[in-house]
């Protein structure tokens, strides 16, 4: 990330990991996963959580208040309505509020992300190509099979945003055609749903002061109305739900507004570089990240090299008079090159690493005559697998007329001379 810190983070409630990230990432929002949260709440409030109108209440604080005014409303309302003020679980989840709260974290950028569904996902993907009984140089080997798949993906989905343009959009024109220029297919087909939805909103003026409107919107559907300021002159606007803030895009109310003021193009301050299709290309952009350590690999050499000639590379084969421009540089290039290698006695350095390089890389090449790199000693494995832990309301919760009953070999001998023992006296009967 170019040594920088994420925007957000999202976890479970585990006091460890909120201590850890308040040391290692202090300018990241800490976020709490809202399906680890509804878990807790179905296992602390086990009666509450059947009740339709507590569930209502609670899914609302948890996902649909938009200003902090609505979630103490919400709240206040649920405590009041179900007696739930003495209630522990609920006390310390309230005073964490801003970890879990949509309302309370309107301006910091977290993709409209609530659990850590993709981390899990990533692990599920892996799980799947990994078995207990593999070897770890197996493990290796299938990781970096499954990394090319994805690598390869990534490639194909770029070569579709470059050359996948839908032909109605650039017919229509209008601020779709830009936004289809710019962001990739898959961020226009939400940004396309999101101007789409704000068709049907009615859009009145209720102020205008020189450039400066104000306008109302709301939805016949819903008794919510949005106010938006618009600016026409520097092309500003000011919105209630900060859904640019929170994903990066533009909301159908900003939309809309823009749509009334006859706004054909998407303002450069409106436009997140995270989703455009030249994202990739940015890379190189990044002082921080261009500039080599005193002490860095080779590896991280190479990528900071490929990073920044790619850029030049992709824009010089665009046209037959950029590409021999380039060719022509890089033979001039080259010979400097060579010279700066004689002047600085670097000759005999050329393919290999220095003894500090190959101390800071993360693995060596096997060199001729060494033994190859061979699997650990097989022990046998202790604990519980790696399998997701069970809460203990899935672990009630068994099929009807599933029974499990375990034999000892004391219970087994018991019954077995309890019947031999019942047959003699039967026996005996008959014979008297």
């Amino acid at each position: 990330m170019g040594g920088r810190q994420p925007k957000s983070v999202f976890t479970d409630q585990d006091q460890a990991m909120a201590n850890a990230i308040k040391v290692v990432f202090s300018k990241s929002r800490h976020r709490l996963c809202t399906w680890h949260i509804s878990k807790n709440a179905q296992q602390n409030l086990p009666r509450l959580y059947g009740n339709p109108d507590f569930h209502q209440r609670f899914n609302k604080c948890l996902n649909g208040c938009l200003t902090e005014m609505e979630f103490e409303s919400a709240w206040n309302g649920m405590i009041e309505k179900h007696n739930l003020k003495d209630h522990a679980w609920l006390k310390r989840l309230y005073q964490i509020q801003e970890k879990w709260c949509p309302a309370f974290n309107v301006d910091f950028f977290f993709a409209k992300v609530k659990s850590t569904q993709r981390s899990e996902s990533t692990n599920s993907v892996f799980h799947q190509i990994m078995k207990t009984s593999m070897t770890l140089i197996q493990v290796v080997e299938f990781y970096e099979e499954k990394v090319v798949e994805m690598c390869q993906n990534e490639i194909n989905e770029d070569f579709c945003c470059k050359n996948g343009v839908p032909s109605k959009v650039m017919r229509y024109g209008g601020i779709l055609s830009h936004a289809i220029k710019v962001y990739t297919i898959t961020l226009f087909k939400m940004f396309e749903e999101v101007f789409n939805s704000g068709g049907g909103l009615s859009c009145v003026e209720t102020n205008h002061h020189e450039n400066n409107f104000t306008y109302s919107l709301h939805n016949e559907m819903s008794s919510r109305v949005y106010i938006v300021h618009f600016n026409r002159s520097e092309l500003t606007i000011c919105y209630d739900c900060k859904l640019f803030e929170i994903l990066g895009l533009l909301c159908c109310h900003a939309l809309r507004v823009f749509l009334v003021n006859n706004v054909n193009k998407i303002p450069n301050t409106y436009i997140s570089s995270r989703w455009t299709k030249d994202a990739k290309k940015r890379l190189c952009c990044y002082d921080d990240f261009c500039q080599p350590k005193e002490k860095s690999s080779r590896t991280l050499r190479v990528s900071m090299l490929t990073h920044l000639g790619y850029n030049m590379l992709d824009k010089a084969s665009l046209s037959d008079s950029g590409t021999k421009f380039m060719m022509d540089n890089l033979r001039e290039l080259s010979h400097e090159f060579e010279k700066y290698m004689m002047a600085t006695n670097g000759v005999g350095d050329v393919g290999k690493e220095c003894p500090q390089d190959l101390a800071h890389d993360e693995v060596q090449p096997n060199l001729d005559g060494e033994k190859p790199i061979l699997d650990p000693p097989h022990v046998r494995k202790k604990g519980k697998t790696n399998a997701r832990i069970k809460c203990q309301l899935e672990k009630k919760k068994r099929k009807k007329g599933e029974r499990c009953i375990n034999f000892t070999s004391s219970t087994i001998y018991f019954y077995a001379s309890r019947n031999s023992s019942e047959k003699d006296e039967k026996k005996h009967k008959r014979c008297n």
